[in-house]
């Protein structure tokens, strides 16, 4: 990658690191229902769950956390290899009535490949590599399709980049609710959409789709 070096789900790994350091050599032993956690064990599960829901809206973000701390006496937190989640076998996964929340770090390195393989950019320049900033993976809901899993990804790019040209060449499987959108962002503005798409076949076969589109 260009420019910073990549560290996808950084702020996520540290809150679960954080609490997973907090527990006693008892509490290590075995998957905890909730209510066996401190008060301030409890505040730290809640915080390393906010770095996933804290990428929704606001108003989303707050019910879906009201939520959570409502259902914790019904959640169990459970996890193997370190309590850093910084090597390949690591693992924790936090799951109650609604909420499932897992981050093996191979889930991250996975994610990455694959998209360095299948997203494509280009500038006036020519091809370049922006930098993955994050990855997340959260739960989400939609009245259509009930609960799903929603993948997100932000790039990094260079002050100069317009016109941006971006190329995803991934099969999309004939799945009719799968759906991707693209997002764009400037500093001190809002997010704006860019184009959102699902199975797009010709004769058949999914087509490679290319995005064309100026900053602002």
């Amino acid at each position: 990658m260009n420019g910073p070096e990549n560290m996808p789900l950084m702020q996520e790994r540290e809150a679960f690191a954080a609490l997973l350091r907090s527990l006693s050599d008892e509490q290590r032993e075995a998957a905890l229902n909730v209510t066996e956690l401190s008060a301030d064990q409890q505040v730290l599960l809640l915080a390393a769950v906010e770095t996933y829901v804290g990428d929704l809206n606001e108003s989303d973000a707050a019910a879906y956390m009201a939520q959570y701390t409502a259902e914790l006496s019904e959640t169990v937190l459970g996890y193997s290899g370190t309590t850093e989640v910084n090597t390949e076998d690591d693992y924790v996964r936090i799951h109650g009535p609604t909420l499932w929340q897992e981050i093996p770090a191979t889930h991250v390195a996975v994610i990455t490949r694959y998209f360095a393989q299948h997203l494509q950019f280009q500038n006036g320049d020519g091809t370049f590599s922006p930098t993955l900033a994050d990855v997340a993976i959260e739960t989400a809901q939609n009245d259509h399709v009930g609960r799903y899993a929603l993948l997100t990804l932000q790039y990094q790019f260079p002050a100069s980049t317009s016109p941006l040209y971006l190329t995803y060449d991934a099969i999309m499987h004939e799945v009719r609710n799968q759906r991707a959108a693209v997002y764009w962002q400037e500093s001190g503005s809002d997010p704006r959409i860019i184009e959102e798409f699902g199975y797009r076949p010709l004769d058949g076969m999914q087509q490679p789709i290319q995005l064309e589109f100026l900053s602002r």
